[in-house]
């Protein structure tokens, strides 16, 4: 199999969050990230950055009063039973 070297160029101010992920990276990790960023892109599939992004976003939310949360119990809050059940299988 033969190594392959792709280059590209990043904006220091358009880019910022891009260089700013890539410096998080381990050395020696950075390819195999940037590679796993990329195939989850070209299958439509979400990040854990993203799903972050999206905690770190509601949490903001919660913080400001822009949502309320509610205790479990709260309120009338049913789930149909199968999608309760693929919650129990993931932990949730």
């Amino acid at each position: 199999m033969a190594k392959v070297t792709v280059s590209f160029t990043l904006n220091d101010q358009a880019d910022r969050d891009v260089i700013a992920w890539i410096d998080r990276i381990s050395d020696g990790q950075k390819s195999a990230a940037i590679r796993e960023a990329l195939r989850g892109h070209l299958r439509g599939g979400v990040s854990l950055d993203q799903i972050y992004q999206k905690l770190l976003e509601i949490d903001g939310k919660l913080t400001n009063g822009v949502m309320a949360s509610t205790s479990a119990g709260a309120g009338d809050v049913s789930e149909p039973p199968d999608v309760a059940a693929t919650l129990d299988k993931l932990g949730l």
